[in-house]
């Protein structure tokens, strides 16, 4: 078995698409100052596009993104938790609903709002379900639009479950904070811990580096056969 990271394709992206997202979600999780080890944090790439907070009681404006201690930080996680399958994570900064934004230019089969929130194309959705590939549930965005007819795309909402192994980081023992729980150690190569790979999934994220998503030797021999456009791939590495 194999695993590969995901990219857009830069180099034929401006000449081909001209594909422009601006979108954000109107929830979010807000990021953290710890009083003990003084960082102020908040992690990119973990979304929950089909998940409504609104059926909160609280505040609404408790979601928006800003600065909050830790214990606060904890009380509106808790609030959250029961609407997330068990075991997904909920990090500072996680979003809530579908994107919302605008959307301009030409698509490819796979669309970027940036780098890890990945959007497709609707029929090349429909393609990829009918060869029985195990893909993430899909969100309808909020996009108005100035483009041609065809294009309606959805977001994948690929959720965190794979770790890294200690090999992937600088220093091998790790540095978590006791009140927070921010793992203070720089990622030097991405290696995977082969036994946290998801056996009914062909896509998903690393828990501890989220910004990237990883796609199995399946679902690229896939897309690679259907000539789906603005994807790249690079194999990586893996442990266990």
């Amino acid at each position: 078995m194999k695993l590969f990271t995901i990219t857009p394709d830069f180099q034929n992206r401006e000449k081909n698409y001209h594909n422009d997202i601006v979108a954000r979600r109107n929830s979010y999780l807000p990021g953290i100052k710890c009083d003990l080890c003084g960082q102020t944090w908040a992690r990119l790439g973990i979304a929950y596009p089909l998940v409504d907070i609104s059926v909160l009681t609280f505040d609404k404006w408790l979601f928006r993104p800003r600065v909050v201690p830790v214990d606060e930080y904890k009380q509106l996680r808790d609030l959250v938790a029961p609407l997330i399958a068990e075991n997904l994570p909920l990090p500072p900064g996680t979003g809530f609903g579908p994107l919302v934004g605008r959307e301009t230019g030409l698509c490819g089969d796979f669309s970027w709002a940036n780098s890890w929130t990945l959007l497709i194309k609707q029929s090349s959705y429909l393609n990829l379900q009918s060869l029985s590939l195990k893909l993430p549930k899909v969100s309808i965005p909020n996009l108005k639009t100035k483009r041609i007819s065809g294009c309606e795309l959805y977001e994948l909402e690929i959720e965190a479950w794979v770790s890294l192994t200690n090999s992937s980081y600088y220093e091998a023992e790790p540095k978590i904070c006791l009140k927070c729980g921010r793992d203070d150690r720089k990622v030097e190569r991405i290696i995977v811990n082969k036994n946290s790979i998801p056996p009914d999934l062909d896509m998903f994220r690393i828990t501890d580096f989220p910004t990237h998503i990883l796609v199995t030797e399946r679902f690229k021999y896939n897309v690679t056969q259907l000539g789906f456009s603005n994807i790249l791939f690079m194999e990586i590495e893996m442990e266990g």
